[in-house]
């Protein structure tokens, strides 16, 4: 059975998702073993909390950016525009490699430069 903590942060917790946040839960948990509950909610399974019986509230389901390929966390940061940390971490990750300049905005060719190396990078990607 869950602790009376635990039941106050998940009715806290079940308001702000689907009341304030129109989110869907669809698992609601509680370990017999550690005593500590879970609920899976999000459209997209993607929101995880786990509640420990002294009512601590964890998000489970941070994602390791610095695990994550180039792709991946590229991807992430489309889907999860929201997510400062994700792209914080790919913006660094991108300052830290050494990209050559394609074009000058005052070359009188940019836009040939520029459709040059749009049209190279969308024939690579699709070899890939």
């Amino acid at each position: 059975m869950p602790t009376i903590d635990q039941l106050e942060a998940l009715y806290r917790v079940s308001h702000q998702l689907t009341f304030e946040m129109s989110q869907p839960i669809y698992l609601v948990w509680l370990d017999k073993h550690t005593q500590n509950l879970y609920l899976i909610a999000g459209y997209n399974y993607e929101i995880e909390f786990e509640l420990s019986p002294s009512g601590g509230l964890k998000l489970m389901n941070q994602p390791d950016y610095a695990v994550m390929t180039h792709e991946q966390i590229k991807y992430y940061i489309v889907k999860y525009r929201e997510d400062k940390a994700a792209l914080s971490a790919y913006l660094e990750r991108r300052h830290q490699q050494n990209h050559p300049i394609i074009a000058n905005v005052k070359d009188v060719d940019f836009d040939h430069k520029l459709r040059t190396a749009i049209a190279q990078k969308l024939s690579s990607s699709t070899v890939n």
